[in-house]
């Protein structure tokens, strides 16, 4: 995030991850409506810029970035794990219509989790279980 403008109580942002990213606004908006010190809150997403007013006695400037640069990551976790699940459902989809069945889930399966969770999935195949 890159700051544009700042006023005692006012700052004005510009943030690459916002344009374009209309649920990213709406879930920033949520978010940050709640939290204390935020008087108000302008974001546009076809820009990517942000107005925000606030109670400099509640929140530091540095705080307030803070709070939105959590809220980006927490965006881009959560919109990371929709993608893989609809990359799992469209590769098992294909992997069923060429006849792959329960090899293309565990390929696929093998991707999408973290380590510990493809470890147990491999003990788990080695020990019969999901044929």
């Amino acid at each position: 995030m890159t700051v544009l403008s700042k006023l005692p109580g006012r700052i004005r942002l510009k943030s690459k991850d916002l344009r374009q990213d209309y649920s990213l606004a709406i879930n920033m908006e949520k978010a940050l409506s709640s939290v204390r010190g935020i008087r108000r809150l302008e974001l546009n997403p076809r820009n990517g810029n942000l107005l925000i007013y606030y109670d400099e006695g509640l929140l530091c400037e540095e705080e307030l970035l803070a709070l939105l640069e959590d809220q980006v990551r927490y965006h881009q976790r959560s919109e990371r794990k929709v993608s893989s699940f609809f990359v799992y459902h469209e590769r098992r989809e294909q992997g069923e219509k060429q006849g792959l069945g329960g090899e293309i889930i565990r390929e696929i399966l093998k991707e999408l989790l973290p380590k510990p969770l493809r470890i147990a999935l491999a003990l788990a195949m080695a020990k019969g279980y999901g044929n």
